[in-house]
């Protein structure tokens, strides 16, 4: 059985997404105020994911009650984090939000890896 680290690959892939988020944010408030930005950035992602989720079939997941009250919580969560975001996206430079935000991925490596001794 081969050993593949998928989990390694995701959280390499996150990281590298997050730290580029910032940067094509301030890019976008050069042309738009920030909520209407934030508008424009959720509306591509909910189109990725849709389209995602049409390709590999898995659309009617999202009829099932359950997964989809997690799924409506998690959305609310996201929103009011992307939300805070792209505020203070305004007042500070995209380095230190990207800093801020690649900050999460190193104390979830020490909490899950170094403590708990968690693989990925």
């Amino acid at each position: 059985m081969k050993n593949t680290n998928n989990g390694e690959y995701y959280v390499l892939g996150a990281a590298v997404t997050w730290a580029a988020y910032p940067v094509l944010a301030v890019l976008l408030l050069q042309y738009r105020p920030a909520l209407s930005g934030l508008a424009i950035t959720s509306v591509i992602a909910f189109l990725f994911f849709l389209g995602t989720a049409l390709y590999r079939g898995t659309l009617k997941a999202f009829r099932n009650a359950g997964a989809f009250k997690d799924a409506l919580v998690v959305a609310v969560l996201l929103a009011c984090t992307f939300t805070l975001i792209f505020l203070g996206l305004e007042y500070t430079t995209p380095a230190n939000a990207a800093l801020i935000g690649l900050l999460d991925f190193f104390f979830s490596l020490i909490f899950f890896n170094v403590i708990l001794k968690a693989k990925i």
